[in-house]
């Protein structure tokens, strides 16, 4: 499976929209097809440098709403299908 991902490559350049292959979900993990990502101010920081953590090329936006894709052999909380809301922080 193929998604699209907005790639900061370094601090204060622009965004990269790139493809990305994408595995199936290990056994304790969700797979989301990501319907509504935001960019909050926390993301804003890391793209200016001004977050600690944050050291180079990655993906920002963490605030998320979307549905179950897949899931992994021991997920049992939530199914394909189901409409879920994650923040990752």
């Amino acid at each position: 499976m193929k998604c699209k991902v907005a790639i900061l490559p370094k601090i204060n350049e622009p965004f990269v929209i790139e493809e990305c292959d994408l595995s199936d979900p290990s056994p304790a993990q969700v797979r989301l097809k990501v319907k509504t990502c935001t960019i909050c101010h926390s993301d804003i920081h890391s793209v200016k440098g001004e977050h600690g953590s944050f050291e180079g090329s990655g993906t920002v936006g963490h605030e998320i709403a979307g549905i179950v894709d897949a899931v992994g052999s021991k997920v049992t909380y939530v199914k394909p299908g189901d409409r879920v809301i994650a923040c990752i922080v």
